[in-house]
């Protein structure tokens, strides 16, 4: 039972920070950098879709990843769907959440989450305009951090118009460098991994990817992918299925993923059992909304 506890407890924590607009108690040292950038902060400064990805562990149970959709509505409220992987188990699809939250002047702030029936609290600072949140958990036995950007920039043609972008395929047609990192833990060889290399998507639902691999120090490099699909739907999320080689035969990665910044970056987590992993995918040569 207290094993069950705790996941609970882990994916609503991973949910809170995928979503974001969670950061309370923020180093006085971050506050000159947000008021440097944007002049006072009201709860209106988070509105609109927002990509997560938290990182993180759960003491003494293990490490926790997730992505997460959140929208708020500018007036302290928010809702949002995440795939959040506990110990290597696999996310449940799409949970939804919601919650509120509460932005002080000086840019930080605190929301809390209800997802499944288990509250969270974060706390959090916003950065760049209000187009990043920085955020981290705030109850016992979560080490959780997460980052936060805008699926989509306002229109500069529009006051404060923050209308969500429709997202297809052809959103993230291109090339992307994409970097991954965490742990196996099962279901194949097991230690840390990490990631980097070119990810490229056919406009039409096809993928390939080659990266230099590091399974705990040993490094496999240029491995390609033998196949790979994707789907995105219109509010920007998505998945993405790579079939790559190994030794004896080829293994399926699949993974979750927000769009953000205009089609300009994914926030990715691996979904397959026994792996706690995310990445980052960001367009070689970007463009503006």
């Amino acid at each position: 039972m207290r094993i069950i506890r705790n996941i609970g407890v882990a994916l609503a924590a991973a949910g809170i920070l995928t979503v974001g607009s969670q950061f309370r108690g923020v180093p006085a040292g971050l506050v000159p950098v947000v008021q440097a950038a944007q002049t006072g902060c009201s709860d209106n400064s988070l509105r609109g879709n927002y990509g997560f990805q938290i990182r993180g562990t759960i003491v003494g149970f293990g490490p926790i990843v997730g992505v997460a959709l959140l929208t708020f509505d500018g007036g302290g409220n928010f809702t949002q769907t995440d795939n959040v992987s506990v110990n290597g188990f696999p996310p449940l699809v799409n949970r939804p959440g919601s919650g509120t939250y509460s932005v002080n002047a000086d840019c930080t702030g605190t929301q809390t989450l209800n997802s499944g029936g288990t509250v969270v609290h974060t706390t959090f600072v916003i950065a760049a305009s209000g187009n990043e949140v920085f955020d981290e958990v705030t109850d016992p036995n979560l080490v959780i951090t997460g980052i936060g950007k805008r699926v989509a920039s306002p229109d500069d043609n529009e006051d404060d118009d923050f209308s969500p972008l429709a997202c297809s395929f052809r959103t993230i047609k291109g090339s992307y460098g994409i970097s991954t990192t965490g742990s196996i833990l099962a279901a194949g060889p097991v230690g840390l991994v990490a990631d980097a290399g070119k990810i490229a998507f056919d406009g039409n639902g096809g993928a390939s990817q080659t990266t230099t691999v590091s399974l705990n120090g040993l490094i496999l490099p240029n491995r390609t992918s033998v196949a790979g699909t994707y789907t995105v739907n219109p509010d920007c999320t998505g998945e993405l299925s790579i079939t790559l080689p190994t030794p004896t035969g080829t293994t399926l990665s699949t993974s979750r993923f927000v769009v953000v910044e205009d089609g300009n970056q994914l926030l990715l987590v691996n979904t397959g059992f026994g792996r706690a992993l995310a990445g980052v995918a960001t367009k070689q040569h970007t463009r503006s909304r």
